[in-house]
C-alpha cells in the first residue's frame, strides 16, 4: 500500500509512474483554489479512465467519497471550511482485471460543493508498473493468468463448466467460490482454459482436486456430466457422475492419457 500525499495537491496533468499493479493506493490532501462563495464540499469522485475524452459511463473504475466516513476514505474540514482535505483508498480488488500495465489511464478528481459547484481539482496520466513478484525476474513480464490477477466472479453451487446459462468469456486463474459448500465437496472452482463458459477444475482444502475428506487421489478427481472432450488428462484421473441414476454409471476413468485421452464408464448404479 502507498500513501500518496502529492497527486491531489499537484494539479493538472500530472503522470503517476509508481503505482504497481496489484497495490492499493491512498490519496490524501488539501483541496485549494475553490471559490470563496461556495467553498463547502460535499462530494468528491477519482475517476479512472481509458480516454480522457471518455464519459463517465465509460470509466474504467470511480470511486466516491463524501463527509461521512466510508471505507473508500472521507472529506474533512475545519468549521469554516477554509482547510479541506481529501482521503481517498483505491484498492487493488477495484481495478484488477480492469488495466493492464504498461497501458497509459487518465484519471482526475473532481469535488461537487453543497451548493452544486463542479471542480476539477487535479487530473493526469498512470501508467501501472509490473510488479516483480508477479515476474519470473525483474523485468521480464511472467506468463501469469490476467496479469498474475484473476478475477473472483462470485458464488455459485455448481462447476461453471456444467451449469447452464453461464454468460461470458471466463480467463484462466478466475475463481468460483461454492454457494453451498460441505464436507467431501469443493470450496469453489477455478478456470484452467478460457471460453465460455470454459474449462474449470474444483479445488478443496487440501487444493486442486482432492476432497476435504477421504483417500487423497495421486490424480486429478472430478465432477461432471460425462467425460472431457478437450484439454490434456492422464491416466487413472476420475471423473465423476454428477447426476447418477439407476442404470447409469458412478463415472469415468481415463485409461489412457492424452488430449482429451481415452476414458470409460464404470460403476454401474443399481436400486
Amino acid at each position: 500500500m502507498l500513501q500518496d500525499t502529492t497527486s491531489i495537491q499537484g494539479g493538472y496533468l500530472q503522470n503517476i509512474t509508481d503505482w504497481q499493479c496489484g497495490d492499493d493506493r491512498i490519496f490524501t490532501g488539501a483541496v485549494t483554489g475553490l471559490t470563496p462563495t461556495d467553498p463547502n464540499l460535499s462530494d468528491c469522485y477519482f475517476t479512472l479512465k481509458l480516454n480522457p475524452n471518455d464519459t463517465d459511463a465509460d470509466s474504467i473504475l470511480q470511486k466516491h467519497i463524501t463527509v461521512f466516513l466510508n471505507p473508500a476514505g472521507q472529506i474533512t474540514a475545519n468549521a469554516n471550511y477554509n482547510n479541506v482535505v481529501l482521503l481517498l483508498q483505491v484498492h487493488s480488488a477495484d481495478y484488477q482485471g480492469l488495466v493492464t500495465p504498461g497501458t497509459v489511464y487518465w484519471w482526475d478528481f473532481r469535488v461537487i460543493t453543497v451548493g452544486g459547484a463542479t471542480w476539477t481539482v487535479a487530473s493526469g496520466q498512470v501508467t501501472f508498473q509490473q510488479q516483480v513478484t508477479q515476474t519470473n525476474q525483474a523485468g521480464t513480464i511472467a506468463a501469469l493468468p490476467m496479469n498474475g490477477q484473476p478475477q473472483f466472479r462470485g458464488f455459485t453451487a455448481l462447476n461453471p463448466q456444467y451449469r447452464v446459462g453461464s454468460v461470458g468469456t471466463f480467463n484462466p486463474g478466475d475463481i468460483y467460490f461454492n454457494s453451498n459448500p460441505s464436507a467431501g465437496q469443493p470450496v469453489g472452482w477455478q478456470c484452467t482454459q478460457q471460453g465460455s463458459p470454459g474449462a474449470w477444475q474444483p479445488f478443496y482444502t487440501g487444493g486442486l482436486g482432492i476432497p476435504v475428506t477421504g483417500i487423497i487421489p495421486p490424480v486429478a478427481w472430478t465432477w461432471g456430466y460425462g467425460p472431457p472432450t478437450s484439454g490434456g488428462h492422464a491416466q487413472a484421473e476420475i471423473v465423476w457422475n454428477l447426476l447418477p441414476q439407476n442404470g447409469t454409471n458412478i463415472g469415468w476413468v481415463c485409461v489412457l492419457a492424452g488430449t482429451p485421452g481415452l476414458w470409460a464408464a464404470f460403476g454401474i448404479v443399481s436400486l
